[in-house]
């Protein structure tokens, strides 16, 4: 807790909430704080089923699903979580995460805590996000949706999801973000 900054804090305090939705702005970790999380999520033992330990991470390019996957690999190394798998991994205790582009084709079948990164500049994302928001719903199961993004345009489809989430006022938008960040 002490290497987090005071919005990471906030998002930690409030990472029990099954939907959360953020609008941060650039270059405040946020790829690294919710590599963490997820680690922490994976690595849990009260769990029902295995796969409410698997952490799905949907980003806005193959790119940054693999910054994703090194932040997890390092993570994983500094707190002595043994990795296995080369393409796929998995963690000691059969916990999988999934590091996965934009492409609504080869996103489906997953089954986890999502954290969907950067959806602002996602195309398709209406698409996308019915695929995305079927990830972490099981009936009777607690998994996690996870939505963070700098935002990109008022025409973007994205952003009527977050008006949405948000109350649909800027008003409410802004009492929003206060909280989240």
């Amino acid at each position: 807790m002490d290497s987090l900054s005071s919005h990471q804090r906030k998002w930690y305090e409030n990472r029990h909430h099954r939907n959360r939705m953020i609008l941060k702005s650039r270059q405040i970790s946020a790829t690294w704080y919710f590599t963490r999380e997820a680690l922490l999520d994976a690595l849990r033992d009260d769990v029902k089923y295995p796969y409410q330990r698997n952490q799905i991470f949907l980003s806005a390019s193959h790119r940054q699903a693999h910054q994703f996957k090194g932040f997890t690999q390092k993570v994983a190394e500094e707190v002595d979580v043994e990795l296995k798998g080369g393409d796929k991994i998995v963690l000691c205790n059969s916990a999988e995460p999934h590091f996965l582009g934009t492409s609504a084709a080869t996103a489906q079948s997953y089954t986890g805590n999502l954290k969907f990164d950067e959806f602002f500049w996602v195309s398709n994302f209406t698409k996308l996000r019915k695929v995305a928001g079927a990830m972490a719903t099981l009936k009777g199961l607690t998994l996690t949706r996870t939505c963070f993004s700098t935002p990109l345009g008022e025409t973007h489809e994205a952003y009527s999801f977050w008006t949405r989430a948000t109350g649909g006022t800027k008003s409410a938008r802004k009492r929003h973000v206060k909280r989240l960040m």
